[in-house]
């Protein structure tokens, strides 16, 4: 251990017993009990010490220093100091406490009944702040239930609407025997904008399509019916299954409106700026009007 850690080590051990509570009350014990000498010490100078008998601080300390006051006396204060006054201290806590109790229940026992003024604007002050509270708290409840009614009410208006779009769907036909019969295609050319001179006549039977020569080889097929009654439109996709049959050489998007009687059909298509579909008497050969 080196020169320096014994010193520190020294100082520490010193602070520690100076700053021991028996130590200082030793301390001041000893200045107590041998009060002259430290008075001598600081403000006597020769002269005075001449005037109370003493030729030097040394003959002084001899007569004023004496066993019982220069150390016992301290040192039995000190103990008594160090044991005695902590229970002397609680004790007055103690006192002080029921001493305060007493008095709260004495205040109560005879103020029963009655309110001061001050304690009245008091009592009146924190009732109306939590009147104030309560009402938020009422008036955030029923804004809270006005909101819970109108969240309920929109979500039956949306379930209404998921029941109707739903309805609208299952209303989608796709039973194609509405186009089943003999019928002549004619419309406008998108690349001409003519109308077409040679109308094309075809037979529908149950999503195939036949022609007046040949009723049992289908030249096309109808695909992806779908018909919607609130609009009165119809789709469906004529499917070739031949590519020169009819001079048609890719599948073909209809989009039909029938009239009241579903003897024609009119709307568009990818080919067709106008197209109609008109149906003949199968047996006459002719328009049904």
């Amino acid at each position: 251990m080196s020169l320096n850690d014994n010193i520190s080590d020294f100082f520490k051990d010193l602070k520690d017993r100076v700053s021991s509570p028996f130590f200082s009350s030793f301390i001041i014990s000893w200045l107590l009990f041998n009060w002259k000498v430290p008075i001598a010490l600081i403000f006597y100078n020769a002269e005075d010490l001449k005037a109370d008998g003493y030729n030097s601080f040394i003959q002084l300390l001899k007569g004023e220093v004496v066993p019982p006051q220069s150390f016992w006396l301290p040192l039995g204060s000190a103990f008594l100091y160090c044991l005695v006054f902590p229970a002397l201290r609680n004790g007055i806590i103690a006192a002080q406490s029921w001493y305060k109790s007493w008095g709260s229940e004495l205040e109560l026992k005879y103020t029963k009944g009655v309110v001061s003024i001050s304690k009245y604007l008091i009592l009146r002050q924190n009732l109306e702040k939590r009147t104030e509270t309560l009402e938020k708290v009422l008036s955030l409840e029923t804004k809270t239930q006005e909101d819970f009614e109108n969240l309920r009410s929109e979500k039956l208006q949306l379930q209404g609407n998921v029941t109707r779009l739903q309805k609208e769907i299952a209303d989608w036909k796709k039973d194609t025997s509405m186009l089943n019969g003999d019928w002549r295609i004619s419309g406008v050319d998108y690349n001409n904008n003519v109308p077409n001179k040679n109308p094309n006549e075809i037979i529908i039977q149950n999503n195939s399509v036949f022609t007046e020569g040949n009723r049992t080889q289908s030249i096309a097929d109808i695909e992806n019916f779908h018909f919607n009654p609130e609009t009165s439109i119809l789709f469906f996709v004529y499917h070739p299954t031949n590519e020169n049959t009819l001079g048609r050489t890719l599948d073909e998007y209809f989009f039909l409106q029938p009239n009241e009687t579903l003897n024609k059909l009119e709307g568009r298509s990818n080919k067709y700026r106008d197209v109609t579909f008109t149906k003949l008497d199968k047996n006459r050969r002719k328009f049904i009007g």
